[in-house]
């Protein structure tokens, strides 16, 4: 993209933002703290819009730059000046959460924002956490956290708390994703699709966490597939006992967390039947409406068995091309696994 192109959509963006979306913002923080968003917003288009990555560094707060390290932060302010694309056509909020804690008469006040601007060439969501007043922790005071992406899933897992500075995403080469991965673990032998690959900072001996490429499980809570060997009490001739006890463990399980599953929740099971290598095979699904949540899939041996876990983050019922292509990654593990003898 050229320099005069970015000029042009920081130019839009600018006159979007104070007309738009952050009006809503001085109405839900309160003026003050409206302000101080709104100025901060301002600050990282006008470093788009000058190709200045030090003018991002320096929103962040000193206890971020001491426990990140400077070399991280200037690395992710780089990396943002080169994320938006296209004309601006709009920008709206998305939400706006607001936390305060007290300790020992003094306070803290931090906001979580996310918003989203349309371009014509893409949607882009980005969040931020931004203290605006610490007089527990001075240090703190300034920005937390910085993401933007054009997948609103990887917006939802950046704001954990426990992640601050800059999300950037890990590479992986044309070469790298480009090549299935086949796995010889103690209990079986499988293949992962090229572009999705196992997570060893997640993973132990019977436990496997896969994620898409150049997404890093370590920094965010992304949406990912697992793999794991569990033990059973049934034979491999009592499927219906063991068909039974999957269904009954599961609807216990989101009847008993109705903060994360919700009371409009529903486990149905969409396949029984066999895998393409002829192993007994159960299909449980989480449904919301009809939404789908997680899959659930049981791969029989006797008196053992292998579940492979899809989970997903939907902000719409029907799965985004991404979603769908982590599911058919998923369906090739559960269809290449074989036994160990």
């Amino acid at each position: 993209m050229t320099f005069r192109k970015k000029k042009l959509i920081i130019a839009s963006l600018v006159l979007v933002l104070t007309l738009g979306g952050v009006g809503c913002l001085l109405f839900a923080m309160g003026a003050f703290d409206g302000a101080i968003i709104e100025s901060r917003v301002k600050t990282i288009i006008k470093a788009i819009e000058k190709q200045d990555a030090e003018m991002i560094t320096d929103l962040f707060s000193r206890t971020v730059i001491n426990e990140v390290g400077i070399d991280k932060i200037q690395e992710g302010a780089a990396y943002l000046l080169t994320v938006l694309e296209g004309n601006v056509l709009s920008i709206e909020d998305f939400s706006v959460v607001t936390n305060k804690e007290f300790e020992g008469g003094k306070g803290r006040r931090f906001y979580k924002q996310v918003y989203y601007i349309t371009t014509d060439v893409d949607v882009y969501w980005v969040s931020f956490i931004y203290y605006t007043k610490d007089s527990i922790t001075p240090e703190k005071r300034g920005m937390h956290q910085l993401a933007i992406s054009n997948l609103a899933y990887k917006i939802y897992s950046y704001l954990r708390s426990d992640f601050i500075g800059i999300y950037v995403p890990p590479e992986s080469s044309e070469a790298e994703r480009d090549i299935p991965h086949e796995y010889e673990t103690s209990f079986g032998f499988f293949s992962i699709p090229a572009g999705y690959y196992k997570e060893a900072s997640q993973s132990v001996d019977e436990k496997f966490y896969f994620s898409v490429g150049n997404v890093d499980l370590s920094a965010v809570n992304y949406e990912y597939f697992s793999l794991s060997l569990r033990e059973s009490d049934n034979k491999l001739d009592d499927m219906e006992g063991f068909r039974n006890k999957n269904i009954a463990n599961l609807n216990d399980l989101v009847k008993g967390d109705g903060v994360k599953y919700g009371s409009d929740c529903r486990v149905e099971e969409t396949y029984f039947g066999e895998t393409k290598q002829g192993y007994p095979l159960q299909v449980l699904s989480i449904i919301r409406n009809t939404t789908l949540l997680e899959k659930h899939y049981f791969i029989m041996a006797d008196q053992k068995y292998i579940l492979v876990h899809y989970k997903r983050f939907p902000i719409s019922n029907a799965l985004d091309d991404d979603e769908q292509a982590m599911l058919d990654a998923v369906e090739s593990v559960v269809n290449s696994f074989v036994w160990a003898e």
